[in-house]
């Protein structure tokens, strides 16, 4: 199995794609494998072409996590401007991101906070210096996060011990006289959940109509989905991690990885599991040798892609 950080090397350095045209597939990947990722690139960055992408890269994949974290986000250029811009409400954060604090600049983030009346400023890096961190207490409009930080966020706002309402007062000053606003943000992270029973909700089964429409959505959103499930439609029993790999490349013309392969199975849980709540037409073993479509849902599936030919 190629490791994620080889695809992206592949891509990066052999292949050189445009950082862009694999946005979308990066959105599918786990949260800990962006973080993964976001770390692998730091480390290949480089001034030159083909590692000059991998900045590019570590800057869609900062605002990827800024979408984790529940921030409307706007994707920046990948030459000029500002890396991004994360609203929520009417909080607007101007985004850098950096694969090293070497290229930072924090007046240059202070003057685009003002340029844009935006709240904030929010530099994300590996580590800052100390004469970094004086000038940004100095200017007083931007705030310095490393990636752990970002990571120890995300995973913090996925257990539901955060809110993006506690994380916005994290990113934008706030008066420093009154300390409320840390005590809110300790206190959400502290306090027991609320109404846990909500959090159990039972899948929900699907109607045929309801399949027919999901489908139909992934057909326009997402080809490596759309031919995961039908080559699991065309198989009675069980199939190899292998042969489903060959059979999807086949479909799509292409060579599918198991890079793409873990991309469809995130944007399962992420669609079908945590957004949808329904139960999953598709199963695999825990190891993820073998994957085949659930017998509840296997004839109305194969009925599906019968019917589209």
């Amino acid at each position: 199995m190629i490791s994620a950080e080889k695809f992206l090397e592949t891509i990066v350095e052999k292949a050189r794609m445009e950082p862009k045209s694999i946005r979308d597939e990066l959105k599918e990947i786990p949260t800990e494998g962006l973080i993964t990722l976001l770390k692998f690139c730091q480390q290949r960055a480089g001034k030159d072409l083909p590692r000059k992408n991998y900045g590019y890269v570590h800057q869609d994949l900062v605002n990827i996590l800024g979408e984790k974290l529940g921030f409307k986000v706007e994707y920046g250029e990948y030459s000029h401007g500002v890396d991004g811009v994360w609203s929520y409400g009417d909080i607007t954060i101007i985004i850098e991101s950096k694969t090293s604090s070497q290229w930072l600049k924090i007046e240059q983030i202070s003057n685009y906070v003002k340029k844009k009346k935006a709240s904030s400023g929010l530099l994300i890096a590996p580590d800052f210096t100390q004469d970094q961190v004086k000038a940004a207490i100095g200017f007083g409009n931007v705030r310095l996060l490393t990636t752990e930080g970002l990571s120890k966020l995300i995973k913090l706002k996925e257990m539901g011990k955060l809110k993006t309402k506690d994380i916005v007062k994290m990113f934008v000053p706030q008066e420093a006289v009154r300390v409320d606003y840390v005590i809110d943000i300790i206190y959400s992270i502290v306090k027991p959940l609320e109404k846990p029973s909500e959090l159990e909700v039972k899948p929900q089964k699907w109607s045929y109509e309801e399949i027919k429409k999901y489908l139909d959505d992934v057909k326009r959103r997402n080809k490596y989905t759309y031919a995961y499930y039908k080559v699991l439609s065309e198989v009675d029993d069980r199939i190899s991690r292998e042969k489903l790999l060959k059979r999807m490349g086949k479909i799509l013309g292409e060579e599918v990885t198991g890079f793409q392969l873990a991309g469809v199975q995130a944007g399962i849980m992420m669609t079908v599991i945590k957004k949808m709540k329904k139960e999953r037409i598709d199963g695999k073993d825990k190891d993820g040798r073998n994957f085949w479509l659930n017998e509840k849902y296997k004839n109305l599936v194969k009925r599906y892609f019968t019917e589209v030919k």
